[in-house]
């Protein structure tokens, strides 16, 4: 409906004057710039349409369409997939073959997952409180939080059934059961299987056997054991006396903890490395087959390994990281340059690509792509506020804040500046420099075109198409 919409308006604005006397058009397009109330450009292969500057977007290219009604609300949608951004960063609506999905933190979210092999769908569903779903074997389930209410396969479990939590609890795991009474106070474990069993009084005691884990601890966090019993390969034994000491130790490493945190001696044994902290964070020394690192925090950090190597100045202002993994038909080369926390420089090397990024906050976004085959892309705008990344922000406040952009990929390329106040677009040879509705310049030696014009037609001179054109008063005199 929005797109039918602005299909009227557009319908209605060209028959309410000629675009052969008013604005521009030749073989390739026609455009019209009323900027900053209307911009108007087609083509053979896409449609744009801007209103109020970054307000109001609307644009269609073979590969997707886009709606924007801005700062509300962006729509995207591709040939098997349609996202929505509303409310940014809390609204979302996505359909695909995969999943639908529709949330508005904290308040709504439905979400279903579709089998791509045919199979039956999954969801979870909440309104404030009030929730429901299915598993995809079709079970249903549902609640009131926190008056009632059951989950079926959720958080690694088989069933969760709450009344007046935190009053009750049940849990059903694959091999027991655990009963909670006014969580996490009282918790008890029950199975046929005699290996599950166990009762905690939180923080005052707790006896708890899950197969060959045992856990207990006594007036928490002073005195906490967890060990297991069985074969040598799994065995794992943890002992903290808080604060003063703690032990661990398992077929992978043994540590020894002194005045937790900042005493440690670990040993780690596949592969063989030793780390010392004394204190921690201050300083940290870690030797071993594949790492060698040392830290003097906050001054200077350095850690090196066979797919990494990283170092801190004056931690967090100045830090560089690299990471590096070959393999025997691929290799992936990362490094970043990071300073004053919010600004870096990453460089990234690909099988087939290779691509450059810089963010130098609040002054400007600079990323570069070029890839194997010799194509490129490239994408920079001043100044950059916002450093967080979140598709919704980008699309529906990002607009109002980059007073100059420019992208290009392949031959194509835009500038654009002050919101579209001043813009130049080009094609190959061909390039279209705009001011406003003050000034328009057509360069386009493959058509035989070389024009300008002023106030979008009301004075004109020049070649379109190799024929001549006079405009005067938006009528052309040389026909």
């Amino acid at each position: 409906m929005k797109a039918l919409f602005f299909r009227f308006v557009i319908f209605v604005f060209l028959c309410s004057v000629s675009t052969n006397a008013y604005g521009y058009s030749d073989k390739f397009e026609t455009r019209i710039n009323l900027w900053p109330f209307f911009v108007y450009t087609k083509s053979k292969s896409s449609t744009q349409l801007r209103v109020l500057g970054p307000f109001v977007l609307y644009k269609k290219t073979p590969k997707f369409k886009k709606l924007s009604l801005r700062p509300i609300y962006t729509s995207i949608t591709y040939p098997n997939k349609k996202q929505a951004f509303f409310l940014s960063p809390l609204g979302k609506y996505e359909v695909s073959p995969f999943r639908r999905f529709f949330g508005i933190v904290p308040i709504i979210f439905f979400h279903e997952r579709f089998d791509p092999f045919g199979g039956k769908s999954e969801s979870y569903n909440n309104i404030l409180l009030i929730f429901w779903g299915h598993t995809s074997s079709g079970s249903s389930y549902g609640g009131l939080f926190p008056i009632y209410g059951v989950f079926k396969e959720k958080f690694a479990t088989k069933q969760i059934t709450f009344f007046l939590w935190p009053i009750y609890t049940k849990v059903e795991y694959p091999n027991y059961n655990a009963t909670s009474i006014l969580w996490p106070l009282i918790r008890i474990i029950h199975s046929s299987n005699p290996n599950y069993s166990g009762f905690k009084f939180f923080p005052f005691y707790e006896k708890i056997q899950l197969g060959s884990v045992r856990k207990e601890f006594f007036l928490w966090p002073f005195y906490i054991r967890e060990y297991t019993k069985g074969k040598e390969e799994n065995a794992f034994d943890k002992i903290i006396i808080f604060p003063f000491y703690a032990k661990e130790r398992s077929r992978f490493c043994e540590k020894q903890i002194f005045l937790w945190p900042f005493f440690k001696f670990i040993k780690k044994k596949e592969p063989y490395s030793e780390e010392i902290d004394a204190p921690w964070p201050i300083f940290v020394r870690i030797k071993g087959e594949e790492i060698n690192s040392i830290r003097f925090w906050p001054i200077y950090t350095y850690t090196r390994t066979p797919y990494s190597k990283d170092y801190c100045i004056l931690w967090p202002f100045i830090c560089y990281n690299r990471d590096y993994i070959k393999e025997k038909h691929s290799f992936f080369i990362k490094k970043d340059f990071r300073f004053l926390i919010l600004s870096k420089f990453t460089k990234i090397y690909a099988n087939n690509y290779v691509k450059k990024q810089i963010k130098l906050w609040p002054f400007i976004y600079w990323e570069e792509r070029s890839n194997f085959n010799g194509t490129s892309e490239k994408h920079w705008y001043f100044p950059y506020i916002i450093p967080i990344r979140n598709r919704g922000v980008e699309e529906n406040y990002l607009p109002f804040l980059k007073l100059i952009e420019f992208q290009k990929k392949g031959d194509k390329s835009n500038l654009s500046i002050l919101w579209g106040f001043i813009t130049k677009e080009t094609i190959g040879k061909r390039s279209v420099f705009e001011v406003a509705f003050l000034f328009r310049r057509v360069k386009d030696p493959e058509h035989n075109t070389n024009y300008f014009e002023i106030l979008d037609g009301l004075l004109g001179f020049g070649k379109i198409d190799n024929h001549k054109v006079c405009k005067v008063l938006f009528i052309n005199f040389c026909k």
